[in-house]
């Protein structure tokens, strides 16, 4: 295979995966959009197990400590996007989101005579 073929080649498969990153961009913005109302579910189902399997904590807690329980949780629901978007949303989590580039050329070694993918 010449060289121009191989770069044909390679920028064919380039353009593959341009499109896979974009359609792997698009699921992964409606997984986010999808468990973030059940991750702010969760927070509710977790505190009010809590509150029912401890009554003698929430008896403790009083009216006011009750009351500050509920503004937290209020808090932390209201929270919830950007916490998933931290969370499960960051790079690492997501290989589409890695650098492609990076898989291809060989990177610094600390060490010399060595590289490091």
């Amino acid at each position: 295979m010449t060289l121009a073929k191989l770069d044909k080649r390679l920028g064919d498969l380039d353009a593959r995966a341009d499109d896979l990153v974009a359609r792997m961009h698009e699921a992964a913005i409606g997984y986010l959009k999808a468990i973030t109302p059940w991750v702010a579910g969760r927070f509710e189902s977790d505190v009010a197990a809590g509150v029912t399997g401890a009554p003698d904590v929430t008896a403790d807690l009083g009216a006011d400590g009750m009351r500050r329980l509920r503004v937290g949780l209020d808090d932390l629901r209201a929270a919830t996007p950007d916490l998933v978007a931290k969370l499960v949303g960051g790079p690492g989590a997501w290989p589409h989101r890695w650098e492609r580039h990076r898989k291809r050329s060989p990177r610094a070694s600390t060490v010399p005579g060595q590289t490091r993918f």
